[in-house]
């Protein structure tokens, strides 16, 4: 008897144990959309001869790491690589976010300078400030560009990466 009650509790646990697959209905309202529910009660009354049902799809089984393809030190070298370059051009690129707030900054400060420039002496000396700011803001445009470049073929890189 003892042994019949034991085989019934690990079947209810068994049975408790196994994932449940949901229903789920859709149907279409007087407006058009289209509306996705888990409760046939919510569906209304004239959509329900039209209502499609659907199963939630079972889980996937997700590999253990003993099953997990194991990658070689060189691949695993690359992806140390990666990480770094990664990094590398995140913090090169906080950089580049810092001197374009420079610029702003100092745009900002000479557009009040021009408007209190009298004189040929100031316009003159407002003139050279907006020449230098211009050369340091070329020489940003072309570091932002390069940067875009090796953004670019990092991006190839890990593409190659994920590929193989």
């Amino acid at each position: 008897m003892k042994t019949a009650r034991m085989l019934a509790w690990i079947l209810v646990a068994l049975l408790a144990a196994t994932p449940a697959l949901g229903e789920f209905y859709r149907y279409t309202d007087e407006q058009g959309n289209v509306i996705y529910t888990d409760d046939l009660s919510k569906v209304p009354r004239d959509q329900q001869d039209r209502v499609q049902t659907y199963e939630a799809p079972a889980p996937r089984n997700t590999p253990s790491a003993d099953s997990a393809p194991q990658r070689s030190d060189a691949a695993a070298e690359e992806m140390d690589d990666l990480e770094a370059e990664r990094e590398r051009l995140e913090a090169l690129e906080a950089a580049l976010n810092q001197e374009y707030e420079a610029l702003l900054q100092e745009r900002d400060a000479l557009d009040e300078e021009q408007a209190e420039a009298v004189g040929a002496a100031a316009i003159d000396a407002l003139n050279s400030k907006i020449e230098a700011f211009n050369a340091r803001t070329q020489a940003y445009e072309e570091k932002r560009d390069d940067f875009g470049q090796q953004v670019k073929a990092f991006n190839e890189r890990v593409a190659d990466e994920r590929s193989q």
